[in-house]
């Protein structure tokens, strides 16, 4: 299934701090390492399986695990209005 993060979202990384901009209210939003490299990865790619390959890898943890805790994840941006299912 493919993602599409919508496009008044600005993703930034900054000494290891995610920073998210949301340019429909102007607002910006701090995320966790796995948080902020997830919503990049869905936003570069749209596949949910390979940002958590890239999560598990990146963070040595398992792939269960990291599928449970970013489904939930993208649940809550989903109902932000921040992503969509395409």
């Amino acid at each position: 299934m493919k993602w599409k993060v919508h496009d008044f979202l600005e993703i930034t990384e900054i000494d290891g701090q995610w920073i998210v901009l949301d340019g429909r209210e102007n607002r910006f939003y701090g995320f966790n390492p796995a948080g902020g490299q997830f919503l990049k990865q869905i936003k570069e790619t749209g596949d949910f399986n390979r940002a958590v390959q890239i999560l598990s890898e990146q963070f040595q943890v398992s792939d269960q695990q990291i599928r449970q805790d970013m489904s939930e994840f993208l649940k809550r941006l989903q109902q932000q209005g921040w992503v969509i299912q395409e």
